[in-house]
């Protein structure tokens, strides 16, 4: 049975109980929190002949996307066990993690390698759908809720016009709503206004189009969750997103955040509307601190996310190398357990980082460098 989410003002809510029930956090409330984590890579594969063979696993074997997948989803029953509500998914996923500190910054805002789930056009590939179906089956059988990301910058490009972008968010919807996926918070697109999309529809201004389009769009008497990223300040009057996706000054310190999110809430629409706020892309590793990232989102009340961007101390992990953890990874598993009091001990997984896999970091820079991958490289087919 797929856990149903729903949403009850500024709470979420599986199967008709609210997260975390009347759990409170150093005298804040932690009911109705998604505390997740991001795996942009988790169905990673990549359309381009002249960057695919770039990619390895960890142990140096080629890339095998099914093996990628097959690997995140053995790894989602201990993340559950941890405490961990949610894991957040990217339809046009990056790469691993260390291809993004090689090549950029770049003259152009398409990335070489290919990994979008789309074709030009707008048509949802058949072999990425198959790889992010396994993968959400997996999540509603572990009780985990989904947030499925459908745009991200450096891909979103590869798409030929507003027209194919609307299609593309047409063929997911429909394809959730066939699947009866009621774990699903769609988020339209990451970071919109805070970084740089190729497409106006993607942008502040016209980005409550799509939401609207996604929250139109039913079968049955049924329709998704959804939201979108948008920058602070910008609300446009005809955006009705059931989430908020804000880009935050969590770094900046408590004062700030504080004033960022009161800010968003004392909008007119989002005070006469009130909706759970998700930070997504969250970074770190002292979370024991009291102002950590995550300690001042929950006192918040946002629900806080760890990315998969760098580690601690310019270490980065492999995307694909889910069962090993990183420092910052049992980190916030053990503060997630400690601020909603369940879960078992993370400390049981290992926390290594290997050797090998900073060799190959440092092998990777080397190849893309030689390539000359400095400008905009065309995949040969659709993905």
């Amino acid at each position: 049975m797929k856990p149903v989410l729903s949403i009850s003002d500024d709470n979420f809510v599986v199967d008709g109980t609210p997260t975390h029930p009347g759990r409170t956090w150093n005298g804040h409330r932690v009911e109705g929190l998604l505390f997740h984590r991001r795996a942009l890579a988790a169905a990673f594969a990549d359309a381009n002949p002249i960057t695919r063979e770039l990619w390895t696993h960890a142990d140096g074997t080629p890339w095998d996307p099914d093996r990628n997948v097959t690997a995140f989803i053995s790894v989602l029953p201990w993340w559950r066990a941890c405490g961990v509500d949610a894991v957040a998914l990217n339809l046009q996923g990056g790469p691993p993690t260390h291809a993004v500190q090689t090549v950029s910054p770049r003259p152009s805002s398409i990335q070489p390698w290919h990994a979008s789930a789309f074709a030009h056009d707008g048509t949802f590939d058949p072999a990425t759908r198959s790889r992010f179906g396994r993968i959400l089956n997996a999540i509603s059988d572990t009780g985990l809720v989904a947030i499925f990301e459908l745009f991200s910058p450096g891909q979103d490009a590869r798409l030929d016009d507003d027209e194919a972008i609307r299609r593309a968010t047409d063929q997911v919807c429909q394809w959730l709503l066939d699947r009866g996926d009621d774990h699903v918070i769609i988020n339209v697109c990451q970071g919109s206004g805070t970084h740089t999309y190729g497409h106006p529809i993607l942008r502040p201004d016209r980005i409550h189009e799509l939401v609207r389009q996604v929250r139109e769009t039913s079968k049955r008497g049924k329709r998704l969750l959804v939201g979108a990223g948008v920058p602070d300040g910008v609300f446009p009057g005809e955006f009705v997103p059931d989430v908020l996706f804000p880009f935050t000054p969590l770094g900046s310190g408590s004062h700030t955040f504080r004033r960022a999110t009161d800010a968003l809430r004392e909008i007119p629409a989002v005070a006469a509307h009130p909706r759970p706020m998700v930070f997504c892309d969250g970074a770190g590793g002292d979370f024991d601190r009291a102002d950590s990232q995550v300690a001042i989102a929950t006192e918040a009340h946002v629900s806080w996310g760890l990315g998969d961007t760098p580690g601690i101390d310019g270490s980065e992990w492999v995307p694909a190398n889910w069962d090993t953890e990183t420092p910052a990874g049992i980190a916030y598993l053990e503060t997630i357990r400690s601020i909603t009091g369940t879960g078992t001990q993370p400390t049981d997984h290992p926390d290594v980082l290997l050797a090998d896999q900073r060799r190959m970091h440092a092998g990777f820079a080397r190849a893309i460098r030689s390539l000359g991958l400095t400008a905009d490289v065309t995949p040969a087919g659709a993905p």
